[in-house]
C-alpha cells in the first residue's frame, strides 16, 4: 500500500475520532499518525495494519478490504 493510500485511510479513521471543529489532518498529526508533511508515521502504519488484520469486528469501525 502506498504512503498516499495509508495517509488517506488514517484520515478516514481520524474523522471518526476528531472533534467536529477540528481538522482531521491536525488531529492525525496530534495523535502521531501523520508527520508534519502528511506522511504516515510508524504509529500510523501500525494503526492501519491493526485495522486491516482484525479477524472479528467488535468495534464501531473496521477497514473495508
Amino acid at each position: 500500500m502506498s504512503n498516499d493510500d495509508i495517509a488517506s485511510r488514517i484520515l478516514g479513521f481520524t474523522g471518526f475520532l476528531a472533534h467536529a471543529a477540528e481538522r482531521v489532518e491536525h488531529a492525525a498529526l496530534g495523535l502521531g499518525w501523520l508527520d508534519a508533511h502528511g506522511r504516515p508515521t510508524a504509529d500510523g502504519r501500525a494503526l492501519i495494519e491493526a485495522l486491516y488484520t482484525q479477524e472479528t469486528t467488535r468495534s464501531v469501525y473496521r477497514m473495508a478490504n
